[in-house]
């Protein structure tokens, strides 16, 4: 099993990375980039903002506070209709909720 991230082509003879033959076959515009130093290469290029994470927990948290707050609304106002008609209470909270 090859480490993480290992590069899976090896390349053998003049196309191998310590041959003396290398500079001849591979184009100098590539040479020049991979001899310049990370930092430099780093500030050719400027790095992508990240997005901010989520706070899943949080956003779940608040979607089960405002249901249970809505709940509430419900059965408050289920009560009051309740105790405004009397025994057919039910019907009317049934209809007025849709």
């Amino acid at each position: 099993m090859p480490p993480p991230r290992a590069n899976l082509t090896r390349f053998h003879g003049v196309f191998a990375p310590g041959t003396k033959l290398r500079p001849f076959l591979v184009p100098q515009a590539a040479a020049e980039e991979a001899s310049m130093a990370p930092e430099a290469a780093a500030r050719k290029e400027p790095k992508k903002e990240r997005t901010p994470r989520v706070d899943f927990r949080g956003v779940a948290e608040e979607d089960v506070r405002l249901r249970r707050a809505r709940l509430r609304e419900v059965w408050r106002q289920a009560a009051e209709l309740a105790y405004v008609e009397g025994a057919g209470g039910v019907r009317t909270i049934l209809e007025s909720q849709g």
